[in-house]
């Protein structure tokens, strides 16, 4: 049987049907795609609503920590500023690091245990006059959402924390 065969056969299987069973075709036709652009539509809605709630979040929660940090790092309490970041790692699952860096770009606190990560330090910088910066970096994890936020408007440190 050669391929151009097959469509006569196929009009005619069609035409076969009663016009009830083809017009119910039709109706489900119309629903299944309604229904297929509906999804895709409402999905393309969730994801750049969640992604919008992640910056807002990832801002806020290194906004909070770097209103917390200032006084930390002026009065050189190591311990406490440590301790901050390590309880901001542990109330928030969506937080997979923090580090604190001062002025001169020196690291005070991580979170990383023994090595910190290599090119981390220079991927985002917070500029002068904003509230807070996020860079998307891709690491093995996935995608993180690195936020920068400044300490005293940059004139103590910035606070880094990838979501």
């Amino acid at each position: 049987m050669r391929p151009f065969d097959l469509w006569p056969r196929l009009r005619s299987w069609l035409l076969s049907f009663s016009v009830r069973v083809k017009i119910m075709g039709i109706a489900l036709g119309v629903i299944l795609l309604l229904g297929l652009v509906v999804t895709f539509q409402v999905r393309a809605t969730l994801k750049a609503t969640l992604k919008e709630e992640l910056r807002r979040r990832g801002g806020s929660v290194a906004r909070d920590i770097a209103g917390r940090a200032a006084d930390l790092i002026l009065t050189d309490n190591l311990f406490a500023l440590n301790e901050l970041v390590r309880e901001a790692m542990e109330t928030d699952h969506d937080v997979r690091y923090v580090f604190v860096v001062d002025q001169a770009k020196n690291l005070l606190v991580h979170t990383f245990g023994q090595h910190f990560p290599a090119g981390l330090l220079e991927a985002n910088a917070v500029l002068p006059g904003e509230r807070f910066k996020i860079e998307i970096l891709e690491t093995e994890e996935g995608l993180i959402h690195d936020v920068a936020a400044p300490i005293l408007e940059g004139r103590v440190g910035t606070v880094r924390v990838g979501m």
